[in-house]
């Protein structure tokens, strides 16, 4: 494969993952709504969340190890269990599911998307 190919692949590739992150995290934000209420607000809260809350009890020592507190781990469990209920959207066996947001990028994600609320969401 020329190189030129290799890297055009490569940005495609790229594209893809974070465009899966960025819907399965815009999915969860209106899973969380008050007028919905299907999951518990942890988008809104991000680390403040009272289930992170719940899971840094688990393992303090081994959550404080990871660079990000956890954080990842917590939101990749959520994936999985999501995706025994909704398939494929959180299922993280997809290869666009091997690249995470480092996270000062997965932090402003999350503020943007907490200053985002289109009208037919609002309650």
């Amino acid at each position: 494969m020329p190189t030129a190919d290799r890297q055009e692949a490569t940005e495609c590739f790229i594209r893809e993952c974070a465009f899966s992150r960025l819907n399965r995290l815009a999915a969860l934000k209106l899973m969380e709504q008050p007028g919905r209420a299907l999951i518990q607000a942890w988008i809104s809260a991000e680390g403040r969340s009272s289930g992170f809350q719940q899971f840094s009890m688990l393992s303090p020592e081994a959550l404080r190890a990871q660079s990000d507190g956890g954080y990842r781990l917590y939101l990749e469990l959520f994936f999985d269990d999501l995706a025994q209920a909704l398939g494929v959207l959180f299922g993280r066996t997809l290869p666009t599911s091997i690249l995470f947001p480092t996270p000062s990028c997965l932090q402003e994600v999350l503020t943007l998307l907490n200053g985002w609320m289109p009208a037919f969401v609002r309650p």
